[in-house]
């Protein structure tokens, strides 16, 4: 079942990046493009050719200065996101202006490569040059002489033809919101006519007043040293669904500075922001599953947590029936003391049950305050029965007064669960004392860290490389999907998650999340340590 949502998972990603009409790219940190998409054809190269060459080759040289302090911010922070303008050559020598989003994935085993977007903006930029320049030959036009009327009839004939043929929407809008000018495609998208949106306010089109006061603020601040602003945010269609749209402004001054009207061109993005949830919905339906069949291996060792308190319970009122029936003085009071025991047995058993069904819900991730401590301590009692069984001591070692994290108390789990349980099957050929799990927590008011320690036989060199890949696993039955979802799931909550050998035996894993520190700043220092046989 694993196998095939991954890999359902994985066709999916591939026809996304196959079909996909904006270019997507691999390249290294020096910037030798790794792996380039279909859609690279349409600019004359064939993906195989692109691949090798270094994008500084295919560069503006006016550009490549700015790429490159671009770049080297990106760098500077795994998981960064930097957009940036440049041109770049066709197979036919031609320059061609590209939107690009970059996404420093170095990081990332599965990838290990910057990820870039390409989006061909020529046309845009052309038709912007062109509205530039006709707005310019307008203005000289109507101080001109009375032969030039004929000139700008001309003019605004071409105006109107650049920019009725664009697929983008062109926008021209006064600082209080109201529209003065639209293209075809805006009126397309929106399905209404050019009169019915000419002189009124775009703003009530966007969905949520958060997102209005972004577009005030960033479009107040503008200057004529810094005239463009770049936003995106969802908008109401007549239908009644909604679209997401991706704009970049340009405010418009006189010669004095003045701020005189504002013009956007933005294009739909809804079909992208669709995709995007899907498959963040496809994630989280992958890692339930993962949990679903992590309980399945378990269930064994849980069947025998949950018969131990009905065992006792039986006892209890097997030897309360048989006291009722004898004449034995002090007989109540021992019965009271008996269903006091029965009834700590009922509630350990109902924990262990909650304790399952909260593990293995398929609700959508729901993210919270959580502590750290807590969380270990919830995860220790869902693996304590398979500990058990394979004669494996759970040691905690956990640091008091950690700053809070905002996370997912359920994936976190699944994380703790999966990396206890995988130090437990490495240590299986040690020794019995030597079998031990260590779970140790610090952190400051940035980073909260949480680190589980074996003393297995620990992993090589290229082992060490592959962890946390989909589908590498060092178990015989294993499938590798435990270790890729962990990984996933930690750096979906803004964290990181590593292997390391030890100095002496055996491997720890490591993660960190970002804190969420209280008011509270107390001493520090190593809360007692726990241990469960």
């Amino acid at each position: 079942m694993n196998d095939l949502v991954f890999r359902q998972s994985e066709y999916l990603f591939r026809a996304l990046i196959e079909n996909a009409q904006d270019v997507i790219g691999l390249i290294s940190a020096d910037g030798v493009i790794l792996y380039a998409s279909p859609a690279v054809r349409q600019f004359g190269w064939d993906p195989d050719q692109a691949v090798g060459q270094s994008i500084w080759s295919l560069l503006h040289p006016d550009d490549v200065e700015r790429v490159r302090a671009s770049t080297l911010e990106l760098l500077r922070e795994p998981d960064a996101r930097v957009r940036v303008e440049f041109r770049t050559r066709d197979a036919g020598g031609h320059w061609r202006y590209k939107d690009a989003l970059l996404h420093n994935l170095l990081h990332h085993p599965a990838v290990q490569a910057i990820v870039v977007n390409q989006h061909d903006i020529t046309e845009l930029k052309q038709s912007q040059a062109d509205l530039n320049e006709l707005n310019l030959q307008m203005w000289r036009e109507i101080q001109g002489r009375e032969q030039a009327e004929q000139e700008i009839r001309q003019s605004e004939q071409r105006f109107r033809s650049v920019v009725e043929d664009q697929t983008e929407f062109i926008v021209r809008w006064k600082p209080d919101g109201t529209r003065t000018f639209v293209n075809s495609a805006y009126c397309r998208f929106f399905g209404r006519a050019r009169e019915e949106l000419i002189g009124q306010s775009f703003f009530p089109l966007i969905m949520d007043e958060e997102s209005r006061r972004q577009v005030r603020e960033l479009t107040s601040v503008l200057t004529p040293a810094n005239p463009i602003a770049a936003y995106e945010h969802r908008v109401c269609r007549p239908d009644g669904s909604i679209g997401w749209t991706q704009w970049h402004d340009r405010a418009i001054f006189d010669d004095e500075g003045r701020l005189l009207e504002y013009q956007s061109v933005g294009r739909d993005i809804t079909a992208w922001k669709e995709t995007e949830e899907r498959l963040r919905q496809q994630h989280e339906e992958l890692a339930h599953v993962a949990r679903v069949s992590l309980m399945g291996e378990m269930v064994a060792a849980m069947g025998h947590e949950i018969g131990q308190p009905l065992h006792v319970i039986s006892t209890f009122i097997s030897a309360a029936s048989k006291i009722l029936e004898s004449d034995s003085p002090g007989k109540i009071e021992q019965v009271h003391q008996w269903l006091a025991k029965v009834q700590e047995q009922v509630t350990r058993a109902g924990d262990i049950l909650r304790r399952l069904r909260e593990f293995t819900r398929a609700d959508p991730s729901h993210r919270q305050r959580i502590d750290l401590n807590q969380t270990v301590r919830q995860s220790r009692e869902l693996t304590a029965a398979d500990l058990r069984r394979r004669r494996v001591r759970l040691e905690l070692q956990l640091a008091p007064s950690l700053p809070a994290v905002h996370a997912d108390p359920i994936q976190i789990e699944q994380v703790l669960v999966n990396l206890v349980r995988n130090a437990a099957e490495a240590m299986q050929a040690c020794a019995e004392p030597d079998r031990v799990v260590t779970i140790s927590s610090d952190g400051d008011e940035n980073l909260v860290q949480v680190a589980i320690r074996d003393r297995g036989t620990g992993m090589t060199d290229e082992q060490l490389a592959q962890v946390g890949k989909a589908f590498f696993t060092t178990k015989p039955e294993g499938t590798g999907i435990g270790l890729a979802i962990s990984r996933r799931i930690i750096e979906e909550h803004g964290g990181r998650l590593w292997p390391q050998r030890n100095a002496d035996r055996g491997v720890t894993f490591t993660f960190v999340l970002p804190a969420q520190p209280s008011s509270d700043s107390s001493s520090r220092g190593v809360e007692r340590s726990e241990h469960v046989r």
